[in-house]
């Protein structure tokens, strides 16, 4: 195995020996390049042995070979080794390399049994596979550097500036573990405004360490800091720098912002944000940029419980929390109210209208959930007096409502009278039940000239007439009202009364403002009347006892009645000249007549108007045609001005 081996290591060592220039300075041998010196085996050209066996080797920054100076920068290829693996190497027990090599080539080492502690310092870059192979009773490790080198080995105790950058070795034996030399107790701190201290420890066994800590920074930030090292063992020592990295966090400061109502449509209110936490006497002043309480709730927000929050923040070395807050909105007071009415007694009560005072924004009736409702006790027969309304119900989540009650007065109605009856041919002894009709159906009051031709009584709830002599007199008529009525108009009635003593009848002539005339005329006679009209105005026609006579008027006016046998009535209605007279060649197609109960109107169109006026032009009655003969009841003795479409007749009934 060996015999095939070598000759290539013999082509290996010449291709060594070729490139470099081999010298011995001191106690070592050196391979020289350019300005630069590598530690070379003490053996060359061949088979050899490791003869560098001194106690102890101190290996020289630099060597100076022919007046020329030169760095050394390398441990070369078995530099303490023997040529084969199995030999052994430098039975030296202490080699201090200086902290100018970079690169410790393969089997620097191997086989250096007697090697206990070894230090690589620094500047050592890269590490040669195994260069520690064999040395058995090698059990520390430091290594200055505070980044491992390429290659890296552990033993036992491996002392490191930095354990997290020396994660895993390219090999390792006895048992190997990786031991931080100085630990420090901290390296994570929040911000107190002053700068921190902590504690380290000396994690290397055997070795007294002295530093002095630097003044740390305070501000918030990550650093790092070199701190000088010395590690003294007896009369050995070596110094590093160790890399102490170290955090300042920020403090927190709380920004609080309170809880606040409103009432629903204000505007949301000023949040105020407010700041706990400042250390060290700091204030306000620290802050950069304040934060911001907010809401998502505006004026037109329902009732109900909305958060306040709370957003950005910069001070100086510290970070912000928040303490949130609710943002309550109430509901708002909506005053609902109702007038004051009035209406008359027996009508039906008045539609009340709710009147609402506070809706915001296009709110209104018909936003609430429900409406409220307007009632009152007053029904249509409650009597006079004054009845509250009131008003209730209702409901809305963002009104709470406000009921104001109004006030009904029912006040006394008017009342009408109506007495249509016809007294003007009674006789002595007759018994008349007097007929008068207020509208509101109380009972009728009535009185009497002074007269011994008649007397009024009672029997039971009615009123009659007593005829006890001929005579001629009024009786009136009227309803004095009560609590809830105002009196009625008077409504007058004459009364003729004929005696047994006289057989013959009598004669009523009525014509217009002339009124009515009677007399007693002979028993079957008869009288021949001139009718003739006053200026402007025609006949316009004749009745005789209710029928009409029109036409038995003579050319000059003159009209002769049948022979009187019972009391008679002569009843003449004129006619304003611009109208059609019965004397004219175009007669009316109109007809109007007086008549012992009123009126009668022939030949009327339908749903035609006919209106009644008083002389003085106050519109009594208005009547729309349905038939074509109308007759009209006129309780009231007078005279009257009847107007059909454009004709104009006035009588006296």
């Amino acid at each position: 195995m060996k015999k095939r081996v070598f000759p290539l290591l013999m082509i290996a060592w010449s291709l060594a020996i070729n490139a470099q220039q081999r010298v011995r300075i001191g106690d070592l041998f050196y391979n020289l390049a350019g300005a630069t010196a590598s530690v070379a085996a003490s053996g060359s050209g061949g088979v050899f042995t490791c003869n560098y066996n001194n106690s102890q080797y101190i290996i020289p920054s630099s060597v100076q070979y022919n007046g020329l100076d030169y760095t050394v920068v390398e441990i070369g290829l078995r530099a303490f080794a023997s040529f084969y693996e199995t030999d052994k190497g430098s039975s030296s027990s202490s080699i201090v390399i200086p902290n100018t090599i970079e690169t410790i080539q393969e089997r620097a080492f191997c086989n250096c049994s007697n090697l206990i502690s070894f230090i690589i310092p620094s500047s050592v870059k890269t590490m040669g596979d195994r260069a520690f192979k064999g040395c058995s009773l090698l059990r520390e490790l430091f290594y200055l550097s505070d980044t491992p080198p390429s290659g890296w080995c552990a033993t036992s105790f491996t002392y490191v500036p930095n354990k997290y950058n020396y994660s895993t070795p390219s090999y390792s034996w006895g048992n190997a573990s990786i031991i931080q030399m100085i630990t420090f107790e901290e390296n994570v701190f929040t911000y107190t405004g002053i700068a921190p201290t902590t504690n380290w420890t000396n994690n290397v066994i055997g070795y007294e360490a002295s530093l002095e800590m630097p003044i740390l920074q305070k501000n918030v930030g990550k650093y790092e800091v070199s701190i000088p090292v010395t590690f003294t063992k007896g009369n050995s020592s070596f110094s590093l720098d160790i890399v102490y990295r170290y955090e300042i966090r920020p403090a927190t400061l709380t920004a609080i912002v309170g809880d606040e109502t409103k009432l629903y449509g204000e505007e949301n209110p000023q949040f105020k944000v407010s700041v706990v936490g400042f250390v060290n006497g700091e204030d306000e002043s620290v802050i950069k940029k304040a934060p911001i309480a907010s809401t998502q709730a505006n004026t037109l927000s329902h009732v109900g419980t909305y958060p306040i929050a709370i957003i950005g923040g910069e001070a100086m070395n510290y970070t912000f929390d928040y303490s949130t807050g609710r943002l309550t909105i109430l509901p708002r007071e909506l005053q609902v109210s109702v007038g004051d009415y009035e209406r008359a007694f027996d009508e039906d009560n008045p539609n009340f209208t709710i009147i609402y005072d506070g809706f915001i924004g296009s709110d209104n009736e018909w936003t609430l959930l429900e409406r409220p409702l307007v009632k009152t006790t007053a029904t249509r027969k409650s009597d006079v007096g004054t009845y509250p309304i009131s008003v209730s119900g209702g409901s809305s989540p963002n009104y709470t409502l406000s009921y104001h009650g109004g006030i009904l007065s029912v006040v006394k109605a008017d009342q009408s009278l109506e007495w249509y009856q016809t007294m003007d041919n009674l006789k002595t002894g007759d018994q008349v039940e007097l007929m008068a009709q207020a509208s509101s159906g109380l009972p009728i009051k009535y009185t009497m000239d002074e007269t011994e031709s008649a007397e009024l009584y009672q029997a039971g709830s009615r009123t009659y007439l007593d005829c006890k002599r001929a005579g001629r007199f009024q009786i009136k008529a009227i309803q004095e009202g009560n609590k809830n009525y105002y009196p009625s108009q008077r409504a007058n009635n004459t009364v003729t009364i004929y005696g047994f003593v006289y057989d013959d009848p009598t004669l009523t002539i009525k014509q217009a403002e002339n009124g009515a005339v009677t007399t007693q005329v002979t028993r079957g006679s008869f009288y021949t009347f001139v009718i003739k009209p006053e200026q402007g105005w025609k006949v316009h026609s004749v009745s005789f006892n209710d029928s009409d006579v029109t036409s038995f008027i003579d050319v000059d006016g003159s009209y002769t009645c049948p022979a009187i046998v019972d009391n008679s009535i002569l009843s003449i209605a004129y006619e304003q000249e611009d109208g059609d007279a019965v004397l004219s060649t175009n007669k009316s197609s109109v007809r109007i007549q007086g008549m012992t109960f009123g009126i009668r109107v022939t030949d009327v169109n339908a749903n035609e108007m006919i209106h009644i006026y008083t002389t003085d032009g106050i519109l009594m009655k208005s009547i729309k045609a349905d038939k074509q003969v109308m007759d009209i009841t006129l309780s009231n003795r007078g005279t009257y001005i009847i107007k059909v479409g454009d004709k104009i007749v006035k009588l006296s009934i």
